[in-house]
């Protein structure tokens, strides 16, 4: 579970001195727990892409050592704009490096510079979302590899964030509504979903491996997002 800093943290004064989303704008548009988008990989493409920077991925933080042979991320949008940097702030959990780091927080927005990754022909559709990324990353999964239960977004939010994956079938993401673990249904291979991520939440490989799209958006991405969440005619 992630855990809530104190008001004294200086994660937490950070946060609360940042621009934020109001609640009533965030759940009009967070209306229901996967939203899809328009935006959509040809996962085809996008897993041979990905061959080209396989050495590169690096285990997800060091919170959960057994899993580091199985639960990598390679960043798209990181501190300093390189992909195959020895260590990564943008590679891990935050309020793991927060807790550890407490005189110099980070926080979503404060990763903004784009890696070459980014370039990779099967990633053009996330063209017009570049200029509102921030941490943002492909997670790659082995069976077996998980998040915990958790949250992500404090409310009111500071970011907004999208998600998807390449192989549903090797997925398990779930939610928790009236204490009870919601496993997501339907999940279309390639396509990005607004993802509710103040809701408890856990997710599994559970077959093979799989690659997941871990994006973020500051909050000037607010009406984009909106358009892109409206049903195509």
């Amino acid at each position: 579970m992630t855990l809530l800093k104190p008001l004294n943290h200086p994660a937490r004064i950070k946060y609360e001195q940042s621009n934020k989303i109001s609640n009533d704008l965030y759940w009009n548009l967070h209306t229901k727990f996967l939203v899809p988008t328009q935006i959509k990989i040809n996962v085809t493409d996008f897993q041979h892409d990905m061959l080209h920077y396989q050495d590169f991925f690096k285990p997800w933080g060091n919170n959960r050592s057994e899993l580091n042979d199985i639960r990598k991320g390679l960043p798209l949008v990181n501190l300093n704009g390189k992909f195959d940097g020895n260590l990564d702030e943008s590679i891990g959990p935050l309020d793991y490096y927060n807790t550890n780091n407490p005189d110099t927080p980070l926080l979503e927005y404060d990763f903004t510079r784009q890696t070459q990754v980014l370039d990779c022909a099967s990633l053009e559709p996330l063209y017009v979302l570049r200029k509102y990324m921030t941490r943002s990353s492909i997670l790659y999964w082995k069976k077996g590899a998980n998040f915990s239960p958790h949250w992500d977004v404090m409310l009111p939010a500071i970011n907004l964030r999208l998600w998807g994956t390449d192989n549903p079938d090797s997925m398990s993401l779930r939610y928790k509504k009236n204490n009870e673990m919601i496993e997501c249904k339907n999940i279309e291979a390639g396509r990005l979903y607004l993802i509710e991520t103040s809701t408890v939440h856990d997710a599994r490989c559970i077959n093979t491996e799989l690659y997941q799209f871990f994006i973020s958006l500051n909050i000037n991405s607010f009406e984009l997002v909106k358009s892109l969440t409206q049903p195509t005619i």
